[in-house]
């Protein structure tokens, strides 16, 4: 008989260890669901995104306020409760909602949303800003898109708000176009990206009568002070530059020849000087290019010795 009393204590022993092991059978952690947004959705740049969500424990019921906490694994805490909103940054970020009940238990959501950043217009040139009636001008752009989207161009060439061109995939584009009446235009780019708001950019154009002239601006003089710069000093790029229509003049500098413009100075004639400073010892050929918006550039070049 002992021996039985003896093996029912072995057994019961044996399911209190077992059963403290495997913990209290009826506990759980806590159910959470992100019930907006939509996993994988796409959102606007510096839109206000609404996040709802719910947490409930079999202990503790339906879980609310510090109880759940959203996070972006990007922005850091974003608040707490069922309901948050919350303005993020542009990119992809991993949005959690974790729920923690009264034994410090915890349930998780997660889903992942892209912030899509708007499109920027970099440049917007014609080729001719003071044309005349007949004449073509070809307006050109450049955009940049951070994730690539296919963009869609519109042109109101005589600021009415009606857009007279339309260009799809036009991140690098442009349109020539002709005008039949004389006046001073507004010219305005708009681009859209399927997810952001409309960017615009503007312009002007001046249309003259047939046959009007427009002299083209003259280079006056050019020069560098010091005559030999040295490297990791800077130097400074004198000009004087004219015109008889008294046009406003633009000017670019290549300081290297290399093709790409590395200054542009607006209003030029009053504007008259741009510092430079070279890294490496050599003789440079520098070009100095002066648009008026009618006539095709005028340019000249100066040779610079740099010395070390």
């Amino acid at each position: 008989m002992s021996s039985m009393k003896w093996i029912q204590g072995v057994i019961v022993i044996f399911l209190s260890v077992l059963l403290g092991a495997c913990g209290d059978p009826g506990s759980s952690d806590p159910v959470t669901t992100i019930t907006n947004p939509e996993n994988g959705s796409v959102h606007p740049e510096n839109s206000d995104i609404s996040f709802t969500g719910t947490g409930s424990d079999d202990e503790d019921g339906t879980l609310s306020g510090i109880s759940l906490e959203w996070s972006s694994d990007t922005d850091g805490q974003l608040g707490t409760g069922t309901a948050v909103s919350s303005m993020l940054s542009t990119g992809s970020h991993t949005i959690t909602l974790k729920a923690t009940d009264s034994e410090e238990a915890i349930g998780t959501d997660t889903i992942t949303i892209t912030v899509n950043a708007a499109p920027v217009i970099d440049t917007m040139t014609a080729s001719l800003t003071r044309v005349n009636v007949g004449t073509p001008t070809t307006l050109s752009w450049t955009i940049t898109d951070a994730e690539n989207n296919t963009l869609t161009c519109g042109l109101d060439i005589n600021g009415d708000g009606t857009d007279e061109h339309t260009i799809n995939d036009c991140a690098n584009g442009s349109q020539a176009h002709i005008y039949t009446q004389t006046g001073n235009y507004e010219i305005r780019l708009t681009v859209t990206d399927g997810v952001n708001a409309a960017v615009r950019q503007s312009m002007n154009v001046t249309v003259t009568p047939e046959g009007t002239s427009d002299a083209p601006p003259q280079i006056d003089s050019f020069n560098a002070t010091p005559d030999v710069p040295k490297t990791n000093n800077s130097m400074t790029l004198n000009w004087a530059v004219s015109d008889t229509d008294s046009d406003t003049l633009t000017c670019k500098l290549d300081i290297d020849a290399d093709g790409t413009n590395d200054y542009t100075v607006s209003n030029c004639t009053n504007n008259t000087s741009q510092a430079h400073t070279y890294t490496q010892a050599g003789t440079y050929k520098v070009r100095l290019s002066v648009e008026d918006g009618a006539n095709s550039p005028v340019f000249t070049e100066i040779d610079v010795t740099v010395s070390s």
